[in-house]
């Protein structure tokens, strides 16, 4: 499942837009402003992913 997102710059606020399925596959993010990259660090890239399955469990089982 693909989101589209965005996350506050850690340097200057400023949003950065972002698709979680890229970001789980290594991609990096930069801010549209002061060009800060974020990225997911390989360390998190398990919890993130298990977390986006439950959520796409509880949109079906809400769905229904």
């Amino acid at each position: 499942m693909s989101i589209e997102a965005s996350i506050p710059c850690p340097d200057c606020k400023m949003p950065i837009p972002f698709d979680t399925k890229k970001m789980l596959m290594g991609t990096a993010f930069s801010c549209p402003n002061c060009h800060a990259v974020i990225e997911l660090s390989k360390e998190s890239n398990n919890e993130v992913n298990s977390t986006l399955e439950k959520f796409e469990r509880l949109r079906r089982d809400l769905s229904k």
